[in-house]
């Protein structure tokens, strides 16, 4: 017994050791600043790469060439596979600013990857250009959750909380979920999801009816992209 839950804790000990390296690697995604030394009637380049977590010095730098009277428009290369809401949204809405209040052309252009998140960020510019066999779309949301709950009486380790309120620890990984937090869950989900969807029926000029067929988190190739629109 005492080998098998020695077993148990290398292999969780590795588990953790590896999402940290994987949370470290989403940390340092690169997001290279343009050249301080632009010339004359330029086209600011700027490329995001990664799980996107951290946009506060893309943005910056977005807002900050974009706005210079030597730039004429922008080129963002995407690279991701996606990541948090919020700053997905936040990039988005910086790029459709760039094309709005600055009136600047912004293309977006991926050859390997660029999905959920960073496929939230491109419908935000006036034209998606990508290779036949990228990947790209995966339209939808996703929680990951995990139930430890039988592991933990296996290994004899009493996990509890001390709470405010029933939601307060909804998602904790030493029970199973109620009814009603999957439910609050799954509305969280499906008004995030509304927001993807209308950022995709706007920023592509698509209809509702088709948006929504291919909203269920599929990925699209290159090609098929652009032959249902979702890209140019």
């Amino acid at each position: 017994m005492g080998k098998l839950v020695k077993s148990v804790l290398t292999i969780f000990a590795t588990i953790f050791v590896v999402m940290v390296l994987i949370g470290i690697g989403s940390l340092l995604s690169k997001i290279q600043p343009p050249d301080e030394n632009v010339s004359k009637n330029s086209v600011l380049l700027m490329k995001l790469d990664g799980v996107i977590l951290e946009t506060q010095q893309f943005v910056k730098d977005l807002k900050k060439y974009s706005k210079k009277d030597n730039i004429k428009g922008v080129i963002i290369r995407i690279d991701s596979p996606g990541g948090a809401v919020g700053p997905s949204q936040e990039l988005y809405y910086e790029i459709k600013r760039v094309r709005e209040e600055l009136q600047k052309p912004v293309v977006v252009s991926t050859t390997a990857l660029m999905a959920s998140g960073g496929y939230y960020a491109a419908v935000g510019a006036d034209q998606i250009v990508t290779t036949p066999g990228a990947m790209l779309g995966s339209i939808g949301v996703i929680i990951g959750l995990v139930n430890l709950e039988d592991l933990y009486q296996w290994m004899k380790i009493k996990r509890f909380a001390i709470k405010t309120g029933p939601f307060k620890d909804s998602g904790a990984e030493y029970r199973d979920m109620r009814p009603d937090e999957k439910a609050l869950f799954q509305n969280l989900l499906d008004e995030v999801h509304t927001q993807f969807k209308q950022a995709v029926e706007q920023g592509r000029k698509l209809s509702p009816d088709l948006v929504e067929k291919y909203a269920d988190g599929r990925v699209f190739t290159g090609s098929t992209a652009v032959k249902l629109g979702f890209a140019d």
